[in-house]
């Protein structure tokens, strides 16, 4: 038997036309910032706000850095936030940035970098709920086989598991400090509880 979403997905596919859930997309305020501060500090206000409710959830914006504008937000749940559509985007992806809050308060994770190198674009940011930061980046240089690399960033994660929770955040923040250079990218972060 086949089910009703698979049948919408084929037939997007014949139409040639994206076929994705929607759900939880909200439309973005049509604001024209006047610099890229003020486009990132209104989208880690909008980030940092939603981990900070009583129901902590993941608030996600795709925005454009040289124009200054937010393209699309999501709205997540206290464990992650899908983006469906981001590979139907019309995106200038080198000016491109996912920012989103971490509801965990964990720095990038493993699933961010992925999502950034598997749609193109050119930054991915994530908030905890004080606010803090960590960043991936692509930078100029081209590194061959880099999904693979990003697997074994994964596997080293994996195999060193499990570390206490309390230990967690500081491990990753190691491993992502070790692996993103090897994989042609920036690492950065002003997570206190990584010092």
């Amino acid at each position: 038997m086949i089910s009703i979403s698979r049948i919408k997905r084929l037939i997007c596919q014949q139409q040639n036309k994206p076929c994705v859930n929607l759900s939880n997309k909200i439309r973005p305020q049509k604001i024209q910032f006047k610099s890229t501060k003020d486009l990132f500090e209104y989208s880690k206000k909008r980030c940092v706000d939603a981990l900070n409710l009583e129901k902590p959830y993941e608030h996600a914006l795709i925005v454009d850095t040289k124009k200054n504008i937010v393209i699309s937000e999501y709205v997540g749940d206290s464990k992650k936030c899908r983006l469906e559509d981001l590979n139907h985007l019309d995106l200038d992806k080198k000016n491109t940035a996912i920012i989103h809050g971490h509801p965990d308060s964990a720095p990038i994770s493993t699933v961010d970098i992925k999502t950034m190198l598997d749609s193109g674009v050119y930054q991915v940011v994530a908030f905890n709920s004080r606010g803090e930061f960590s960043i991936v980046s692509r930078t100029p240089c081209e590194v061959k086989n880099i999904n693979k690399k990003l697997m074994n960033l994964s596997m080293d994660a994996y195999n060193e598991h499990p570390v206490p929770h309390t230990l967690y955040n500081p491990f990753m923040h190691s491993m992502l400090s070790k692996h993103m250079p090897l994989m042609g990218l920036r690492y950065v972060s002003n997570y206190t509880c990584l010092k």
